[in-house]
C-alpha cells in the first residue's frame, strides 16, 4: 500500500501529517481533481532588495525560517530541487499550473517536514502565497474573472500574487486579531507577512509579493468526494482538526469528506 501525504493538521495542539493510499481528492464545489505534491523551491535572497514586512506573530519565529526572513529570502518554485526546501501543494490534475499557494516544509532525506511556528503551545503551519506555480516560477500570464472590472477579467501572472493583493490581505488579517481573545472560535489564521519584488512578464516590470501566514491545517481541502484509508495504527481514532477556530471529528474508517481552510 502506498503511503501518500495527502495534508498536515494540528492533532492535540500539534502538526501532524495526513496520509492516504492516493494522493488525489475530488473537490466537489468546483467540480476538479487535484493532486498533493511536495514542489521544490528556489531561495533568492538579496539583502538589498525590500525587506520582509512583519507582525507581531514575527516574535514567535526562530531558526532557520527567522534566518532567511532576515535575509530577505524569497521563496519561489522550481522545476528542480535547488535547496532543502518544498511547498507542499494541491495540484489542479487537469492544470496545473494554476496553483499558487502552499505549506513551506523541509525535506530530510526521504522525509518532508513542515516549518513549524508555535504560539501559546499550538503549532502552525507556515503558509506561502504567490510562490509560483507547481511547474516552477511563473511561466506566463493569464485571464481570471474579476467583479468590478470593465469586461469581468483581469489579466494575472500565472503562480504570482500582487503586491497590493498580498498588502490587504495581511493588513486585513492584522485588523482581525483584536478580537481573538474575546472569541474562542475566531478564525485561525494568522498573519506572517509579506514582501515585494519584481519580475519581467508581458514586457513589463511587475510588482509582485510573497505573504505569509500562519494556519493549523493545509488550505483547500474541502469536499473530498471518495473514501481516504488513512494509514495509522488505531482504526478507532479520531482526528481533531482545527478549521477555522472549531473541532472537527472524522472517523478515520469513514472520510467521505475533508474539510480545510479557505
Amino acid at each position: 500500500m502506498n503511503k501518500n501525504i495527502i495534508a498536515y493538521y494540528r492533532n492535540n495542539k500539534k502538526i501532524e501529517p495526513l496520509y492516504s493510499e492516493s494522493a488525489e481528492y475530488f473537490d466537489q464545489e468546483i467540480r476538479k481533481t487535484y493532486i498533493a505534491k511536495h514542489i521544490p523551491l528556489e531561495l533568492i535572497s538579496d539583502p538589498e532588495d525590500a525587506p520582509w514586512i512583519l507582525s507581531n506573530e514575527s516574535n514567535y519565529i526562530s531558526g532557520e525560517l527567522k534566518l532567511l526572513l532576515n535575509k530577505n529570502t524569497l521563496f519561489i518554485t522550481s522545476e528542480t530541487e535547488k535547496s532543502p526546501y518544498y511547498i507542499f501543494m494541491y495540484v489542479q490534475k487537469d492544470d496545473p499550473k494554476m496553483s499558487r499557494t502552499g505549506i513551506l516544509v523541509k525535506k530530510k532525506g526521504d522525509f518532508f517536514e513542515p516549518i513549524i511556528v508555535t504560539i501559546n503551545n499550538e503549532e502552525y503551519l507556515v503558509d506561502v502565497k504567490g510562490c509560483g506555480c507547481p511547474e516552477g516560477g511563473y511561466p506566463g500570464v493569464h485571464f481570471r474573472v474579476q467583479a468590478g472590472t470593465a469586461n469581468g477579467y483581469h489579466l494575472r501572472v500565472t503562480g504570482g500574487l500582487s503586491s497590493e493583493g498580498a498588502k490587504t490581505e495581511i493588513d486585513n488579517l492584522i485588523l482581525s486579531q483584536s478580537g481573538r481573545e474575546n472569541n474562542e472560535e475566531f478564525i485561525q489564521i494568522r498573519p506572517l507577512g509579506y514582501k515585494t519584488f519584481f519580475i519581467e512578464k508581458e514586457r513589463s516590470s511587475k510588482k509582485m509579493a510573497l505573504a505569509l501566514r500562519l494556519v493549523p491545517s493545509t488550505k483547500s481541502i474541502k469536499d473530498v468526494q471518495k473514501k481516504l484509508t488513512v494509514l495509522k495504527e488505531n482504526p478507532e481514532h479520531y482526528y481533531n482538526i482545527l478549521i477555522l477556530g472549531e473541532e472537527k471529528f472524522i472517523k478515520e474508517t469513514q472520510l467521505p469528506y475533508m474539510i480545510g481552510i479557505k
